[in-house]
């Protein structure tokens, strides 16, 4: 469950924490910003809900102090004091009046883990203090936030929310691509300046790749939707470019990926690799097997320890579940029993199996090693192996050609390991 953290704080993507405010409808002459920004330099929650309320108070005091001076500037007619009062008041707040100059992290030393975490911290505090991003302890502006520095703020939002299952993977993989390929269309401007016609600029950009699928076009307007309505929940833009990015409905099913048909099966399950069994590793045996007769995922089944091989009720199956703490599965409903077809128990599966137990293995492919990306887990090796072995045997969709001048395959096919699923479907 996410920490609720009060209105006027946020952490930025280093865990550093913030105080934030938003001016006044009656005084926004007084400034040329919506919003005031100023780090607490801490990451500890306890300091940074003193300091957060020292800063409501300080600004609240601000906020009154103008409402008077207006007022009298308005009785007396004397712009030029009043000038310097604003301006003062906007520029000299800050912390260091307070004491609290200096960045705490909250670790214990003696930790190795929380110390190198720390570090890390600084390192990447540092670094985004070079560049001017979020580090800097300036007024952030609406009509100087860049696309690049929102997001930046948007991925911290989701991170403290717990808004992402996997923050690292849905950054630099998930919305990451989508985003950037959204600002190299449009432009790393300014929020405030962002028009419709630049959303069309990016809607045509996409549709424009003919190529691609659908599904994932679909995609790529759905995740820059995401952050430009985040931008505007938070108040950095008022305007709303979700009728424009989105892909018109022509009612069809929208498909990624094409079951294989009986004469794919028979390319893939009676070649020279099978009949001859010269795999070099289990898993490119067994793998494409096991996703025919289970309809299983990728990931649910070469994540499979020894253990999840049992019996049920005297019925030979397998178990697909997230015990232990290196397995993941899409969702709750994932989990599932999953009676053996006689076709594995005739290929002799379960003498595998039990081999493996005799030999002491608690994975049932223990030469696969798990990914750093959470998305592709223990399936990222499989994955290019099977797309290497189904192209050799020429089960291909023309989303895919092999390019002579480059001696490599460009486009993405929609005959993939994850259509043994739609196969499965089909056929029980």
């Amino acid at each position: 469950m996410a920490i609720k953290l009060a209105s006027h704080l946020y952490r930025n993507r280093c865990g550093i924490f913030y105080f934030r405010a938003v001016v006044p409808k009656d005084l926004k002459q007084c400034f040329n910003h919506r919003e005031i920004h100023r780090s607490l330099h801490t990451s500890i929650r306890r300091e940074a809900d003193l300091r957060v309320m020292i800063m409501v108070c300080r600004v609240k005091a601000i906020f009154q102090k103008l409402r008077m001076s207006e007022k009298q500037k308005d009785e007396e007619d004397d712009g030029d004091s009043e000038d310097t009062l604003k301006l003062y008041m906007v520029t000299h707040m800050d912390l260091s009046e307070l004491g609290l100059g200096r960045h705490t992290w909250d670790y214990d030393p003696d930790k190795k883990s929380e110390a190198q975490a720390v570090e890390s911290e600084k390192k990447a505090l540092r670094k985004l203090a070079a560049s001017r991003t979020l580090a800097d302890a300036t007024i952030t502006t609406g009509a100087s936030e860049k696309l690049s520095d929102l997001f930046a703020l948007f991925c911290a939002d989701k991170r403290t929310s717990n808004a992402w299952k996997h923050p690292d993977t849905a950054e630099k993989y998930d919305y990451g691509p989508h985003i950037r390929a959204f600002i190299a269309a449009v432009g790393d401007k300014p929020i405030a300046t962002l028009t419709a016609e630049d959303a069309r600029k990016f809607r045509a950009a996409v549709l424009e790749k003919k190529s691609e699928a659908k599904g994932n076009k679909d995609k790529r307007f759905n995740r820059v939707k995401a952050f430009l309505n985040w931008a505007r929940e938070q108040h950095h833009t008022d305007k709303d470019f979700s009728g424009i990015l989105k892909l018109e409905s022509t009612g069809t099913v929208n498909r990624s990926y094409e079951p294989f048909t009986a004469d794919d099966l028979k390319k893939l399950f009676h070649s020279r690799q099978y009949q001859a069994g010269t795999f070099k590793k289990a898993y490119q045996y067994w793998l494409p097997l096991l996703g025919l007769y289970t309809g299983g995922r990728l990931n649910e089944l070469a994540q499979l320890y020894v253990a999840d091989i049992k019996k049920v009720e005297d019925i030979d199956a397998i178990d697909i579940n997230d015990d232990g703490d290196q397995k993941s599965i899409k969702n709750e409903s994932s989990k599932r029993t999953v009676p053996i077809h006689p076709a594995l128990r005739k290929t002799g599966f379960l003498e595998y199996v039990e081999l493996l137990r005799k030999e002491g293995h608690s994975r049932l492919f223990p030469e696969l090693k798990k990914s750093n990306r959470p998305k592709d887990s223990f399936g990222k090796e499989p994955s290019r192996d099977f797309t290497r072995y189904r192209r050799a045997l020429g089960v291909v969709t023309d989303s895919e050609a092999f390019d002579v001048a480059s001696a490599k395959w460009v486009g993405r096919g929609r005959k993939v390991f994850h259509s043994f699923r739609t196969t499965a479907n089909s056929m029980l």
